[in-house]
């Protein structure tokens, strides 16, 4: 198992969780909290001689370990949803399609991440209404629920 740490905030008392070796990559760095209120944990950072540049720190630690370019299109995926958990092995770079589309549920329709509640949400459109089934802690038992209310109400939306 890999060792990790918390790297405080400079403008807010919130940590993000890194993997032990990489905060000596990153650690002249500060990092911040985005003013707009999004937990997105952001360094400023000398660019190639034309000033400073804001990146995301998990965009910054790709990036130090030379598996992606600073300039490059591909956004980073936290796989388990939380932006303050920079894990190497919790980032993953995606294009901007495949990113949208494990946001929204991945491959299973009608069910979307609620990112203020924590939880998956399903959602089924039929009859021209929209059913709310419920949240869900995982992936999994949204699909199954998604599933049941089909069956439970005859609908054909698998």
């Amino acid at each position: 198992m890999i060792n990790t740490m918390e790297i405080k905030a400079l403008n807010c008392n919130r940590y993000a969780l890194i993997d032990e070796f990489v905060y000596p990559l990153i650690s002249r760095y500060n990092l911040h909290i985005r003013k707009n209120g999004f937990l997105n944990f952001e360094v400023s950072i000398n660019y190639y001689e034309e000033g400073y540049r804001t990146v995301m720190l998990s965009r910054l630690i790709l990036h130090k370990l030379g598996i992606l370019a600073l300039s490059s299109p591909l956004k980073i995926h936290h796989k388990n949803f939380n932006s303050s958990h920079c894990f190497v092995d919790n980032l993953e770079p995606l294009t901007n399609a495949d990113n949208v589309r494990i946001g929204r549920g991945g491959k299973y329709r009608g069910i979307f991440w609620h990112k203020e509640r924590g939880k998956w949400e399903v959602k089924i459109g039929f009859a021209r209404k929209i059913f709310h089934v419920g949240y869900f802690h995982n992936i999994e038992e949204a699909y199954q629920a998604r599933i049941k209310f089909c069956e439970d109400n005859k609908i054909r939306a698998y």
